[in-house]
């Protein structure tokens, strides 16, 4: 069984950062966040799992 996938806030945030400038790097966007850069790393391979 397929497991369901849901978007918070955080995930949002993070995709508006990469489409406002698509070669932001990890630390670039974690910082505009108030974020970690292993947090965006994270979110960003669980999103591209999903």
């Amino acid at each position: 069984m397929s497991q369901v996938f849901s978007f918070d806030a955080t995930d949002i945030a993070i995709i508006r950062g990469l489409r406002a400038n698509g070669r932001a790097n990890n630390q670039q966007i974690a910082e505009t966040l108030g974020l970690t850069a292993t947090t965006v790393s994270t979110r960003i391979r669980r999103m591209e799992d999903a």
